[in-house]
């Protein structure tokens, strides 16, 4: 078994359209540089990590490398890019420790959709309550540092507040309690009226119609209103709009005013 490098796990906040992010397939322990496998018998305790070529007692390689256990670090849900390995390194290098234990599961009666609001060129993942859906959510375990920079990237207070939930269950079927982030900003109507959701988070028993990052960036382009204001900036595709979103913050505050204005949720 080779370890996956973080390189290979682009973050969205430098190629947009990658949002939410690859990411492995089962819980991992990130350095920055690798991703180790973690897996779990039926609690966090019979937990191994497959680091520097065998199996080794989860909390003990955590503990050495962090100086902490699992159970001294802060849960938090990560239902969008925030389970990036390379988003998860793109907020935390150079500011504090970029070792994350990452453990993949779902929220029950909720289900992810798309913010009304454009952050560095993506359409942010938010939350909705949505009885009998079981969506796909991860757990990043966080030190007081990340937790506090998490805080900061996700802009509490303008677009996120954090509150407490009781519905995340890991894969192994162990229920935890934790913190995590609910969209202060409205969220986007698609053309049938209704929420859409993120194509590349899966869910069970889903309530709304999907799409994935560049077809609600398409979708956006051809709404009326849309394209009206983009007909003098001679913007081909969906790639040209989103640089334009990346790099131009006028013609993205622009872009969010016509969003918020005419297809945003009451």
């Amino acid at each position: 078994m080779n370890n996956m490098k973080v390189a290979n796990f682009p973050a969205p906040r430098d190629e947009p359209l990658e949002y939410p992010g690859k990411r492995p397939p089962f819980p991992y322990l990130s350095d920055g540089k690798y991703i180790y496998e973690i897996r779990f018998g039926k609690t966090f305790q019979d937990g191994k990590v497959y680091y520097k070529g065998c199996w080794e007692g989860f909390d003990e390689i955590l503990k050495d490398l962090t100086g902490a256990k699992l159970k001294d670090r802060h849960p938090m849900l990560a239902y969008g890019s925030n389970s990036c390995p390379g988003q998860l390194s793109n907020k935390f290098k150079n500011r504090c420790s970029v070792v994350v234990p990452v453990i993949k599961g779902y929220l029950e009666n909720m289900d992810t959709v798309y913010g009304c609001s454009i952050l560095y060129g993506s359409i942010p993942a938010v939350l909705v309550k949505s009885p009998g859906t079981k969506v796909e959510c991860w757990m990043t375990f966080l030190d007081y540092e990340q937790y506090e920079i998490m805080n900061e990237t996700e802009q509490v207070g303008e677009d996120y507040y954090v509150m407490e939930f009781g519905n995340f269950f890991t894969d192994f079927g162990q229920n935890i309690k934790s913190r995590g982030y609910w969209g202060l900003m409205k969220r986007y109507i698609g053309q049938d009226g209704d929420l859409v959701a993120l194509k590349e988070i899966i869910a069970k028993k889903r309530k709304f119609s999907e799409k994935s990052q560049f077809e609600i960036h398409h979708s956006i382009m051809n709404r009326e209103n849309m394209k009206r204001f983009l007909l003098p900036f001679n913007i081909k595709n969906v790639p040209d709009f989103v640089a334009r979103l990346k790099n131009d913050e006028i013609f993205r505050d622009d872009v969010n005013k016509i969003l918020r204005e005419n297809y945003c949720s009451i």
